[in-house]
């Protein structure tokens, strides 16, 4: 057969000769997982002899994958720095004021002790009539 040698190899013809029976292709693609399908030749079958072929094609190696595994790592590590660095902020914003609270209780307390004092100063100290009289 004539045309292109991908053609060509999918209908049988091969450098070696035409070839008869079945043959297999395998159709993958990045997102979906490899697809097999048995086609059969369009030629003449010989009865008395039968052949099967099956034709598995795979990466074992893909360097764009490689690199995106490692570009997603280094993301990785880049948002648990993140969390890391929000939970450490986290914990410094709580404690800050929780001591806010407690100087403010403290403060509360002062002035509250404070103000008795001036009330019961005042309330025991004899008026200045009282004391001239």
């Amino acid at each position: 057969m004539g045309g292109s040698d991908a053609a060509d190899r999918r209908y049988g013809e091969h450098p070696q000769g035409p070839q008869f029976g079945y043959q297999d292709t395998l159709n993958e693609t990045p997102t979906t997982p490899p697809l097999i399908q048995v086609l059969p030749l369009p030629s003449t079958i010989d009865t008395t002899t039968r052949g099967w072929a099956v034709n598995l094609r795979s990466n074992l190696f893909s360097w764009t994958n490689w690199m995106q595994i490692k570009a997603a790592s280094a993301e990785v590590a880049q948002a648990e720095a993140n969390y890391q660095a929000a939970e450490q902020d986290l914990i410094l914003r709580v404690a800050t004021a929780y001591f806010l609270v407690l100087s403010a209780e403290a403060g509360v307390e002062a002035n509250t002790a404070a103000l008795e004092a001036i009330t019961h100063a005042s309330s025991t100290r004899p008026t200045s009539a009282s004391k001239w009289a």
